[in-house]
C-alpha cells in the first residue's frame, strides 16, 4: 500500500515533482544494462533531475528577472522541436539578460549542456542511426 501511495503522490503533486521523490523513483530503476528505451528513460529522468538541481542554483537571477518560463522553454530538450545546438545559445542569452553572476551562469550553462547532450543522442536515435546506449554521468558535468 505504501508503494501505491508514493506513486499516487508522485503522479499528482505537480508537473515537476519534488526532487527527493524523483530521486526515489529513479532509484527503483536500478542499473539498466540493456540499450534502447529502458536506458533512454533512465538517462532522461536522471538528466532532468540534474538539470533541475543546476537551475535551482541559478534561481536567484532567473526568478528575480522573471525568466523562469523562458529558461524552462529554452533548456529542456523536446524531440522534434528544435536543434539541440540552439539550447546552449539560448541559455547563454538568458543568463546575460538575467544579469546572472558567474556561479549562476555556470549552473545555467551546465544545465544547457546536459540537455544538449541528451538532444544529440536523441537525434541519432530518431534518425535510426543507433539505439540509445549511453548512461548519464553527472561527473562529466562537474566544474
Amino acid at each position: 500500500m505504501d508503494t501505491y501511495k508514493k506513486e499516487l503522490e508522485f503522479s499528482t503533486v505537480s508537473p515537476v515533482p519534488k526532487l527527493e521523490r524523483l530521486k526515489e523513483y529513479i532509484a527503483c530503476y536500478g542499473e539498466v544494462t540493456c540499450d534502447g528505451l529502458p536506458k533512454q528513460v533512465k538517462y532522461h529522468l536522471e538528466s532532468i533531475l540534474f538539470t533541475v538541481e543546476q537551475l535551482d542554483l541559478a534561481a536567484g537571477c532567473i526568478d528575480k528577472n522573471g525568466l523562469r518560463r523562458e529558461m524552462d522553454q529554452c533548456i529542456y530538450f523536446i524531440p522534434d522541436s528544435r536543434n539541440p545546438d540552439d539550447i546552449f545559445a539560448c541559455a547563454e542569452k538568458l543568463a546575460e539578460e538575467g544579469e546572472c553572476n558567474a556561479e549562476e551562469t555556470i549552473a545555467i550553462m551546465t544545465a544547457a549542456l546536459v540537455q544538449k547532450d541528451f538532444g544529440k543522442e536523441m537525434e541519432q536515435v530518431m534518425e535510426g542511426k543507433k539505439q540509445f546506449d549511453v548512461t548519464f554521468d553527472p561527473a562529466k558535468y562537474q566544474y
